[in-house]
């Protein structure tokens, strides 16, 4: 008996075994990232120093100053940074950094899963009330310089508050089809799958598969797998103190000059040009 004279046992328990009832919403998963890979966050206070030209990443970025000045220049459109916004820079996006006064900077960097959708310009966040509260909230604990736990899941909230708030121009999410293929690639950058195993894992032949990817992505499997390598081989010499040998070997190449060919046809610069370039 319960305290309010009630019969437990006769209580229907069987709807809270299950997380679904006829009252809620259940949120649309599809093509919303199921997490973000934290590599980097920080804040300090920047001025003129802050001016770079050309910068081209294979993550993504989120800015937000405390006060106005500064901004960021893509395909000659100039995105100001402000304190009521917040301004995420995809992966692999050419940009400029243009100073202004000395302002309070916070970035992020970050991944998504490799079945994103493809963003390729700046998106502009405009903040809501809960946005703005954990900005300040990673400002105060970025500069702690203590890398831990709360640290992590701050930022996690503030990167979750964005995307729910981004236009994100409404792009659909990628197939089922589509994502396992790409699932395949990268997860598979050391040694990856030839163009008949992906083809056979989607029930394709050869010259079918090769041609729907194409029809899909708008690139060839060949050419994923290589930026996605690329791609790993950015954040691995941003990131780690292996050296470009190491980073060639993790990534399945056959030698460090095959290798810092491949990387100079994609990412413009060879890997040590690359490691010791300024960052943003």
């Amino acid at each position: 008996m319960s305290s309010m004279g009630e019969d437990v046992s006769k209580i229907d328990l069987g709807g809270w075994r299950e997380p679904f009832t006829a009252s809620g919403v259940r949120p649309e998963g599809e093509g919303v990232p199921a997490f973000f890979q934290v590599h980097e966050v920080g804040f300090k206070v920047v001025g003129r120093e802050w001016d770079f030209r050309h910068v081209c990443s294979p993550f993504w970025r989120a800015y937000f100053n405390t006060k106005a000045g500064a901004a960021v220049r893509h395909a000659g459109r100039r995105v100001e940074l402000r304190p009521d916004r917040a301004v995420l820079v995809p992966a692999e996006t050419v940009f400029d950094c243009l100073p202004g006064g000395e302002v309070g900077h916070i970035w992020v960097h970050f991944s998504l899963p490799i079945t994103s959708p493809k963003v390729t310009a700046p998106v502009v966040v405009t903040l809501p009330p809960h946005g703005k509260l954990l900005a300040r909230e990673v400002q105060a604990r970025a500069r702690s310089k203590r890398g831990d736990a709360q640290l992590n899941h701050t930022v996690l909230a503030w990167l979750h508050a964005l995307w729910g708030c981004a236009e994100l121009g409404g792009q659909a999410p990628a197939s089922p089809r589509l994502e396992r293929a790409l699932a395949m690639i990268g997860g598979r950058l050391a040694s990856p799958p030839a163009v008949g195993e992906l083809a056979q894992a989607c029930g394709m032949s050869a010259g079918a598969f090769i041609r729907w990817f194409k029809a899909e992505t708008g690139t060839t499997p060949s050419e994923v797998m290589t930026q996605r390598r690329v791609t790993e081989a950015s954040r691995l010499l941003r990131y780690t103190d292996l050296s470009v040998e190491q980073v060639a070997a993790k990534l399945g190449y056959a030698n460090r000059y095959h290798f810092s060919r491949v990387f100079a046809r994609v990412a413009g610069c060879g890997p040590a040009t690359f490691r010791r370039g300024a960052g943003a």
